[in-house]
């Protein structure tokens, strides 16, 4: 699995991505009876050196969780492939008067996107994060957009322009602080504890950055330290700024000679 977030604020959207690829394998006993074989489920850590998030031309940030593979091949072949493949180059951002190429901005890249993973075998059953600024009257606005490929379906997170964040892959450890949580009194009664609130549309982009930082963080730390569960997020965590007019990657795992 992993763990992937995207938070859209006043001043731009911050998307990171941890960096860890799990293999699950299935063990059989052998030694058991046929009728009553034991069958243990495994997911063993393959690399932590996996791309999950991507910069695609015109400022597009794309990010994936889920199925990591079509094939037996990594999917970041076949992310790089499309990029390559489907989405035409802007070389400058448009502006008022511009002629904007179809098939070039955020939402038309979701488009893209869905309708290219559809047709490879499976198909994969993977979630994908594309953001970035679509131009509207002159102006650039914000598009978060949740694309799933095996239902076919995508969404647009903000439609009404609102600043927040969207997580997907192993996110049930950041729903459980996010959530109203109750616990029980001396009298054995559950008390409604304070829900955490977090005001999003007062985060500067430094903010963003740090959250989205935390929360993949707090994810892989609250993952290694549970005895029971597989260490199925984890690795350099990679982080990618998206602005109106400048795109940038904050942090990025380098391709080095480990001696």
């Amino acid at each position: 699995m992993t763990f992937i977030i995207t938070v859209y604020v006043n001043e731009g959207i911050v998307m990171a991505s941890d960096s860890r690829l799990t293999l699950s394998r299935t063990l059989t006993n052998e030694n058991a009876f046929k009728a009553q074989q034991n069958q243990v489920l495994m997911d063993i850590v393959q690399s932590d050196a996996n791309f999950k998030l991507f910069l695609a031309p015109n400022g597009v940030g794309i990010s994936t969780c889920g199925d990591a593979s079509v094939n037996g091949e990594p999917l970041a072949g076949f992310i790089e492939a499309f990029m390559d493949e489907e989405i035409a180059q802007v070389f400058n951002s448009p502006v008022e008067g511009d002629d904007v190429i179809e098939g070039t901005e955020v939402d038309k890249v979701a488009d893209q996107l869905l309708e290219y993973f559809k047709k490879l075998p499976g198909p994969p059953d993977t979630a994908f994060h594309v953001a970035g600024y679509k131009t509207e009257g002159g102006k650039r606005v914000q598009q978060i957009w949740r694309v799933s490929v095996k239902s076919g379906e995508k969404a647009l997170v903000n439609s009404n322009g609102e600043k927040g964040v969207l997580w997907d892959g192993e996110g049930d450890v950041m729903y459980r602080l996010m959530q109203p949580v109750y616990r029980k009194n001396d009298r054995g009664e559950y008390v409604s504890m304070e829900n955490p609130e977090i005001a999003f549309h007062y985060f500067t982009i430094q903010d963003a950055i740090d959250f989205a930082v935390y929360a993949t963080r707090t994810t892989v730390e609250t993952i290694r330290f549970v005895a029971t569960r597989s260490k199925t997020v984890g690795g350099p965590i990679d982080v990618l700024v998206i602005k109106p007019r400048d795109t940038f990657w904050v942090q990025r795992k380098q391709l080095q000679v480990n001696s």
